[in-house]
């Protein structure tokens, strides 16, 4: 059961990992900002400021508001663990499966 979950979630990473690597200039732009602020949400009118968009549709990230305030962030959790973790290709995808499976 347990190989079978591991085997699942790898699918679910690399299928995402591609959209991160498939996506627009302009979307690994933002997500080389998300990696060095080390952040899960910017402001939108931070990124206006620097003359970037959110390209729609968006398989990345996309706009939250809340509060009054719109911003960007990951599209989901695991896009969310794709950048903090900086994976970058499918051995980068194997490396989070394992740590994730990691028993002590």
């Amino acid at each position: 059961m347990v190989n079978q979950v591991k085997d699942h979630l790898h699918s679910v990473l690399k299928s995402l990992n591609k959209n991160v690597a498939d996506s627009s200039s302009n979307t690994k732009h933002i997500l080389k900002i998300f990696r060095e602020k080390q952040t899960t949400k910017i402001p939108l009118e931070e990124l206006v400021a620097m003359g970037l968009r959110l390209d729609l549709p968006n398989q990345v990230f996309h706009e939250v508001t809340t509060k009054g305030r719109c911003s960007i962030e990951p599209s989901s959790q695991a896009i969310s663990l794709i950048i903090s973790e900086n994976v970058t290709n499918a051995g980068g995808v194997r490396e989070l499966r394992d740590t994730l499976f990691k028993t002590t």
